[in-house]
């Protein structure tokens, strides 16, 4: 699936995060692991703190579940030795609001978002 997001060009980071946490929190969610204590009550990356990280990686592997993080912003979430889910690196797009009064306003960004799970297709 592919989507697009407008936001502040110094925020682009910040919603990036939060875009990726969100796709892998949803992806271990459909897949029904149990995730109760894993993840903090708030939906904030912030707050995804080492103990939760070493309670999830304890649920990943009690299940064969991997969570490969390439470091150049793409994710692959393998069960075994299957792909079940898959976030491409994002592309960002400078854009300019000419009607913008304040001219630190004026440039924004486009986040293109490409990802893709089995779940998705199985739904649609």
């Amino acid at each position: 699936m592919q989507t697009a997001i407008l936001i502040d060009r110094d925020e682009i980071r910040k919603v990036e995060a939060e875009e990726q946490y969100h796709f892998v929190l949803n992806v271990l969610v459909q897949m029904g692991l149990p995730l109760e204590e894993c993840f903090p009550d708030s939906e904030d990356p912030q707050e995804f703190t080492p103990d939760y990280k070493r309670k999830l990686r304890d649920v990943l592997d009690k299940f064969r579940v991997l969570v490969l993080d390439d470091r150049d912003g793409g994710i692959k979430i393998y069960v075994e030795e299957e792909l079940v889910a898959e976030w491409k690196k994002c592309r960002f797009e400078l854009r300019e609001d000419l009607s913008t009064v304040d001219p630190r306003k004026r440039i924004y960004v486009a986040l293109y978002i490409d990802y893709w799970s089995m779940f998705e297709e199985q739904e649609g």
